[in-house]
This record gives C-alpha cells, sequence and structure tokens, in this order.
C-alpha cells in the first residue's frame, strides 16, 4: 500500500499546473517519513529495484512502468469517489478517504465496472481528470 501511495504522489505531481508553486516530493514525504522514515528508504528503494522510479534532476521521477501503474491507481481513486458521490451521496468533503481504501483493492474488472456504473465522466466529483482506461485516453 505505502509503494502504490508513493507512486500516487509522484503521478499526482506530474498532473500539478505548472502556474502553481509545486511542493518537492521530500516536503509531501516529510510528514509521512519523519514518522516512518526507515520505511519510506525500505519503498523507495524496493520501487527502484522494480524499476517504478528512478533519481533524475528534479528527485524521485516515475519511470514508464511505474506511471502506468501510478495511472491505474489514481483511475480506481478517481472512479471510487464518483461512484460514491453518484450512488451513495457522499458529502464531496468525505470522497478522498473511503477512495483511498478501495484504490488498493480495485483490479482491471473492478475499474471497468465502475466506469460502466458512472458513465465514464471525464473528471471526478472535484474537477480532476479521470485518466483513461489505456495510456493514451
Amino acid at each position: 500500500i505505502t509503494q502504490q501511495d508513493v507512486l500516487g504522489l509522484l503521478y499526482r505531481l506530474e498532473e500539478w499546473p505548472e502556474s502553481d508553486t509545486m511542493p518537492t516530493v521530500y516536503e509531501l514525504l516529510h510528514d509521512a517519513a519523519r514518522m516512518g522514515t526507515m520505511l519510506y528508504r525500505v519503498v523507495i528503494m524496493r520501487l527502484r529495484r522494480a524499476d517504478k522510479v528512478s533519481l533524475g534532476k528534479e528527485g524521485l521521477e516515475l519511470t514508464d512502468g511505474g506511471r502506468v501503474e501510478a495511472r491505474e491507481l489514481i483511475r480506481s481513486h478517481r472512479l471510487w469517489e464518483t461512484y460514491l458521490f453518484k450512488h451513495l451521496h457522499y458529502d464531496p468533503k468525505e470522497l478522498h478517504f473511503a477512495a483511498e481504501q478501495f484504490e488498493h483493492i480495485t483490479d482491471a474488472e473492478m475499474r471497468a465496472a465502475l466506469a460502466e456504473r458512472t458513465d465514464s465522466p471525464p473528471t471526478d466529483p472535484h474537477g480532476r481528470e479521470i485518466p483513461g482506461d489505456t495510456p493514451e485516453q
């Protein structure tokens, strides 16, 4: 789960609008790492070994394989937020926590079912783009 969380964080950083001041990976991981520095070192080491992340000019970056996995995770998350909002009438402020739990157990078949049940919207209830089911989308 922690590995997926790191991949998702890096994906979200790639989406960050260029006009905004982007936080560094260090800033975003600081609080979590402070509580489990060794865990994050191990997770990042494993992600590097699995060729999911690399160290680039800007710091930790997704590789192509890592981006595919992160994209699926973010798609799952945003489809869950949409489903919970549309069918269970969750308050938009409460969507993130539940979707964050479900994203880790969602496979391709479940993502397809969620997309079908939500009519494949282009954005989630917060207005963020839902990645398509293939990298070209």
